[in-house]
């Protein structure tokens, strides 16, 4: 599996002074999965494009990550990704992959991985990481239990608000 990793709420911590999840400057998505999941992520490769609230992922980072996939020889891709610009980031890779033999699942949380309990964050990625590894090729988002294909339209407030 190929991890490519933006930042957003998922790989975070709230900030009381700011009233808002920061992005860690590093990843904990690697050590989440082999401390806490006990995954064997040696034949994993876990590549860091920036770490950033997807509110201000740019052109620029979204071609490193299509430039990642179409040069990679792996098959399987979960990218983690603040849920603001999710989709769009998606229909984006749908766009622009030249590659038919990739699974990519797209996927972020609500609630930040660390320091909080109840956190969407583990169930999310668990859920990417197995569509990735079972569904069709194709480019995917993953959030909240449903795989989305990119093409589907989705207004990301909508999932938002079926959470209250």
């Amino acid at each position: 599996m190929f991890f490519i990793l933006t930042g957003g709420t998922i790989d975070s911590y709230y900030d009381t002074d700011k009233c808002t999840a920061i992005p860690f400057n590093g990843s904990i998505i690697k050590n989440y999965l082999e401390k806490t999941v006990q995954r064997d992520c040696h034949k994993d490769k876990f590549v860091q494009i920036c770490m950033k609230d997807s509110r201000e992922i740019d052109q620029s980072d979204r071609d490193k990550i299509c430039d990642l996939i179409n040069n990679s020889s792996k098959k399987k891709f979960v990218i983690t990704h603040g849920t603001y610009t999710l989709f769009d980031t998606a229909k984006f890779l749908d766009e622009n992959i030249k590659r038919s033999d990739v699974v990519v699942t797209l996927t972020g949380s609500l609630i930040p991985l660390s320091g909080f309990a109840p956190t969407d964050a583990p169930y999310n990625l668990a859920y990417a990481i197995a569509n990735s590894e079972f569904n069709h090729p194709g480019i995917y988002v993953s959030i909240k239990g449903k795989v989305y294909p990119a093409k589907e339209k989705i207004v990301l407030h909508l999932l938002r608000d079926s959470i209250e």
